[in-house]
């Protein structure tokens, strides 16, 4: 699930945007405020015989591939504190060794001390995300890294009228590569936003952001941030949209100022057994903090953290998702799609394009036994003048998974992949079937 939630009202705000990040706003932590705390999680097992490991076109290996994962959540909140938390750690091993045994982590936590009601508040954010080192190389541990994103937003809160708000906040953030030290980057600076609540239902308001960029190891790629925008925000029973509009402007270190628009539109949409969500925006950001380990699709953006690429760019992206049970009652479809576009100050042999598809449903055959079908689609285009190579990833899967306690599943997959690519030797189909144990506690 996009950001491990199915909470409907995803109404985002750019509230912290020092880093360009796409946070959650304050407004979506409150809905959390009053609901039964929980402390959760899973253990689980996932062995599978691969028919070509090393992801080659030639010189195919058998292997089994296993995974051991630890998945920890929870939630807390009283009067003045608020924490949300969702982290998988896996261990993943290859029999025959056509990669190296490695662990990875992935998640986020949200913590808001206080609330926008408060004359102070405090906002804690982390997330762990992996993305590709290279764009065009294979997607194999080798090629991937992990990104951090660390940032503390205290913030004052004062209320003149009984409908118009001032906030002032800081921001200090962090962004660090597990692998990849070159590209790490601190942030700090400040933001402000007049809010007026028009109504019980709608909200506007004027937003401005200030911010320093500064690379650890490469201080010529540092850089000024700036943003003024508005917004209009409508929160229904049913319906919840937000649009910000504004431009952004980025002052190098070393060469011009140049400034973009910039947009950030969400809208959530739920009625019966349907969720619709969709988010769009495009704003000036850099090539290691990319979209800020943001978005609804997880596997969309794996590729904003090219190490290869220095600099600021133009990063817009498009998403949207649809899940429903109308087809019958035994059955969930859910259907992604996304866009992501790169456009490099500097070097345009980095500009590119990525498109993101994906389909699932799954079918309760019985109280205890759920299969599930799934297909994806990426294709990513480099600009002409770029060298690395246009590409299509494209993933079946066909599983069944059985109920036999509340607390134990059992699963059995098939699945196949099939990489197209403008250079041959980058293309393979690889075929895997395996088992999946899961403890639930």
């Amino acid at each position: 699930m996009g950001r491990h939630s199915k909470d409907t009202l995803k109404v985002f705000a750019l509230l912290a945007i020092a880093n360009s990040v796409m946070a959650v706003d304050i407004a979506k932590i409150e809905e959390n405020r009053g609901k039964p705390n929980d402390v959760g999680g899973s253990v689980f097992l996932n062995s599978g015989f691969s028919d070509n490991g090393a992801k080659e076109p030639e010189q195919e290996i058998d292997e089994r591939q296993d995974i051991f994962g630890l998945n920890l959540r929870g939630n807390y909140s009283n009067k003045w504190f608020l924490a949300t938390s969702d982290y998988t750690v896996e261990e993943k091993r290859f029999s025959e060794s056509t990669q190296e045994h490695r662990n990875t982590i992935d998640g986020s936590t949200d913590v808001l001390i206080g609330n926008k009601k408060d004359v102070f508040s405090l906002r804690l954010e982390h997330s762990r995300k992996k993305v590709l080192k290279s764009s065009d190389l294979l997607e194999v541990l080798d090629n991937i890294d992990e990104r951090d994103i660390l940032s503390v937003e205290p913030a004052i809160n004062w209320s003149f009228t009984g409908t118009d708000t001032l906030h002032l906040s800081g921001s200090f953030v962090s962004v660090q590569f597990k692998e990849s030290p070159e590209s790490d980057l601190d942030i700090s600076g400040f933001n402000l936003e007049w809010a007026h609540q028009s109504s019980a239902v709608t909200t506007w308001g004027l937003k401005g952001t200030s911010m320093e960029l500064e690379f650890d190891e490469n201080p010529s790629n540092d850089y000024d941030y700036g943003l003024a925008s508005a917004y209009y925000q409508v929160r229904l029973r049913n319906l919840s949209y937000y649009v910000e509009l504004g431009v952004n402007r980025a002052t190098p270190a070393n060469g011009e100022d140049y400034d973009h628009p910039f947009y950030n539109i969400l809208a959530a949409y739920e009625k019966g057994s349907s969720r619709l969500e969709f988010s769009a925006m495009s704003r000036i950001t850099d090539s290691s903090q990319g979209n800020g380990n943001g978005g609804l699709i997880d596997d969309l953006g794996l590729t904003d953290a090219d190490r290869n690429a220095n600099g600021q760019l133009e990063l817009s992206r498009a998403e949207i998702e649809w899940e429903t049970t109308l087809l019958c009652e035994r059955c969930v479809m859910k259907f992604s799609g996304g866009y992501e576009s790169e456009i490099h100050e500097l070097e345009k042999k980095f500009d590119k394009d990525e498109l993101f598809l994906s389909a699932t449903f799954q079918y309760k055959i019985n109280r205890a036994l759920t299969a599930s079908l799934s297909a994806q689609s990426r294709d990513i285009t480099f600009d002409e003048l770029s060298n690395s190579d246009d590409h299509t990833l494209q993933r079946l899967r066909l599983s069944f998974t059985y109920q036999y306690s509340p607390s134990v599943d059992l699963g059995l997959y098939v699945e196949t992949e099939e990489r197209k690519s403008d250079d041959l030797l980058k293309e393979y189909e690889e075929g895997v079937a395996g088992v999946r144990l899961r403890y639930r506690f």
